[in-house]
């Protein structure tokens, strides 16, 4: 096959994880995003092979055949010490980290069932291994021979994966559905291995009409539509998108009888050889994000921002979240100077903004407090009591984790302002509301309440309510 173009750079954000036998059998490496700075995690006579880092990068798991005479689930550290197994008993491929990093979902089948012919499945549990779950989606009552890789949509409210049901005569299939795996939807493009791109509109994946390693990588939107071919005649698959989106990472037999690792663009140009060895180079895994910074969380950099209008200021890790999560005007100015306070149980460095209380978790990074459900809970009308929504209208969706929908047009700006992350659930559906002297149409959230003010032109027709201020004032 010809030999791909020379091409700028991939993205140099993150690192990426993968699985080489380049030392004799199947171990765990990282390698800068140019393919410089190899290093080795592993070194364990068994196969150790499926690596996935974790969100805030701290961690990496890894699936492994035979330590320990069993084939187990691990979990190390970035640096590969503190290797923990986390499972045992199941032949695992595929892992993927929830992007909150308290889940671990895995496609495979229990060993015991690799002899007689297995029919596996995709699991999902918790970070430490337990609590194990199947899941088992709805299609349309067809039920797959095998549920394989599975990717978490950025904001973890969603999942494309892959049924093999039909591999032999017609190719596998994907799907998208809930978190937990119901409202499944076949879209309308076969393949398998999908990879979501960061900012969730967008799914890589590989073709099924030639299976890895003999198959093309395409993109598509997350809905199925527009699927668009990147490669040709590239044998090869696996795709992961760099942080930044601008960059997809895939294990391919272009040059030769092994498996290498190359870069592209997001639009199939472009295309990088990365690793170049005699060896099995594949897995890849590209870290989302930088991990979290190391020093003590309650301790500020001493980097003040000051804002005379309260005579606050911000600074530290908090700072840094307030400046790339969309300063004043999704959190106002600073109303307290940050502090340390009790929150769920937990001594933790807190500051309180107008419309937002965060907080440091530490290695869980900053997080924004549960100001919706707080003012509900002290008005005395807690989210449990709220009318729910029996079932979504047109253009809504319908959140059974808390059974109420959202639409629009507070539907499109949850989604575009960073979803569950940003805002959590909803907690009440779209209700009428008067605060402080102004009435309208208002919706609460765990983290936010979402205010319409339709007098104002788009963006700012949708406000958020300034909880920080209401909370605060009632302690």
């Amino acid at each position: 096959h010809p030999a791909p173009q020379p091409a700028p750079a991939p993205s140099s954000d993150g690192r990426i994880v993968f699985a080489s036998d380049r030392d004799g059998n199947s171990e765990i490496y990282v390698m800068n995003a140019d393919g410089t700075g190899v290093t080795r995690l592993t070194n364990n006579p068994a196969r150790d092979n499926a690596p996935a880092w974790s969100p805030d990068g701290t961690k990496i798991a890894f699936a492994s055949d035979n330590r320990d005479g069993n084939a187990k689930i691990y979990v190390m550290n970035a640096d590969g010490s503190g290797v923990t197994p986390i499972l045992t008993g199941f032949i695992a491929f595929h892992l993927a980290w929830h992007p909150d990093g308290t889940r671990i979902s895995f496609a495979g089948y229990e060993d015991r069932e690799y002899v007689s012919g297995p029919e596996g499945s995709t699991y999902v549990m918790n970070a430490d291994g337990s609590n194990m779950t199947e899941i088992l989606p709805e299609r349309n009552g067809v039920m797959p021979g095998y549920l394989g890789a599975l990717a978490w949509s950025p904001d973890g409210t969603r999942i494309a994966f892959e049924s093999s049901y039909h591999r032999r005569d017609q190719g596998a299939a994907l799907y998208v559905a809930d978190a937990d795996g119901s409202n499944a939807i076949q879209l309308p493009q076969g393949g398998g291995l999908p990879a979501w791109s960061p900012d969730g509109t967008k799914i890589a994946f590989c073709d099924a009409a030639d299976w890895y390693p003999n198959g093309n990588i395409y993109v598509m939107n997350a809905d199925g539509s527009n699927p668009v071919q990147l490669t040709n005649q590239i044998h090869g698959c696996q795709p992961t998108w760099s942080p930044d989106g601008t960059s997809i990472v895939f294990a391919s037999y272009i040059d030769d009888d092994t498996t290498e690792i190359y870069a592209m663009n997001a639009d199939g140009t472009g295309v990088t050889r990365l690793t170049n060895n005699s060896a099995n180079d594949q897995d890849p895994d590209w870290l989302r994000a930088a991990p979290a910074p190391a020093p003590d969380p309650a301790q500020t950099t001493g980097d003040e921002r000051c804002f005379p209008e309260t005579g606050h200021c911000i600074a530290g890790r908090i700072r840094d979240y307030w400046e790339q999560n969309g300063g004043l005007t999704v959190f106002g100015y600073p109303i307290t100077s940050q502090q340390t306070e009790t929150v769920e149980g937990q001594a933790l460095p807190v500051q309180w903004f107008e419309r937002d209380r965060l907080e440091d978790h530490g290695g869980q990074g900053v997080m924004a407090g549960r100001l919706g459900a707080d003012v509900l809970e002290r008005r005395g009308t807690p989210w449990e009591s709220y009318p729910k929504a029996s079932s979504a209208a047109g253009g809504c969706r319908l959140f059974a984790e808390t059974g109420h929908s959202v639409c629009e047009p507070f539907l499109s700006y949850w989604q575009q302002q960073g979803g569950l992350e940003r805002f959590g659930y909803p907690l009440t559906e779209a209700m009428e509301e008067s605060i402080g002297g102004w009435t309208g149409t208002v919706q609460y959230f765990e983290r936010r309440r979402m205010e319409q003010h339709p007098e104002n032109a788009p963006p700012f027709n949708i406000q958020l309510g300034l909880l920080g201020r209401e909370v605060r004032g009632a302690e």
